[in-house]
């Protein structure tokens, strides 16, 4: 955990988790490829990135 620390690998690793989070959904849902509603991946890295930056937070606290 100690790679999370810096910023720019919680952005890296937010927007892929939000990416991957997205595509699951929308196979498990049916979806197109090219689905014409909103695209959530943005707003799925940005909660990966907040849950993430509170960890490292708490972890560096302990």
């Amino acid at each position: 955990m100690i790679f999370l620390q810096k910023a720019w690998v919680r952005v890296i690793v937010s927007l892929l988790a939000g990416g991957f989070a997205t595509e699951i959904m929308h196979i498990t849902t049916g979806d197109p490829n090219r689905p014409m509603s909103t695209n959530f991946t943005l707003a799925f890295g940005l909660i990966v990135f907040i849950v993430l930056t509170y960890l490292v937070k708490n972890k560096g606290n302990k």
